[in-house]
């Protein structure tokens, strides 16, 4: 995994808490040959990972207090079965609820769950 200015990588792990993997990269084309490191996540069965944009950051937590990747990875739950349910869940639990709020910025998010 090479992040590339994106956020941290969170792992929601079986056995404990949500596991946030940062990179120190700098964003694509901001310099003209960076140098990339690459870090080796190997999954557990059962066990999900979860990139997305910092858009997600936007939409608050209900409470007026903007996202951060640490209080995004107290929210996800690691007990959903399937990965979609996984992600399904915490859009739930940061998404704006009234039907009337518009998303400050575009929001992208994928979860992978490693079955076997």
């Amino acid at each position: 995994m090479v992040g590339a200015g994106h956020p941290p990588l969170l792992i929601a792990r079986k056995s404990g808490p949500v596991e946030l993997i940062a990179s120190t990269v700098p964003p694509l084309g901001l310099i003209e040959r960076p140098q990339f490191v690459e870090t080796v996540v190997t999954l557990a069965p059962d066990e999900t990972f979860l990139l997305y944009t910092d858009g997600l950051f936007g939409l608050g937590d209900g409470k007026r207090r903007r996202l951060t990747p640490e209080i995004l990875a107290k929210k996800v739950d690691c007990g959903a079965p399937t990965a979609e349910a996984l992600l399904m869940r915490l859009l739930n639990k940061v998404a704006p609820s009234d039907g009337k709020t518009r998303l400050p910025d575009d929001v992208a998010a994928v979860a992978v769950r490693r079955t076997a």
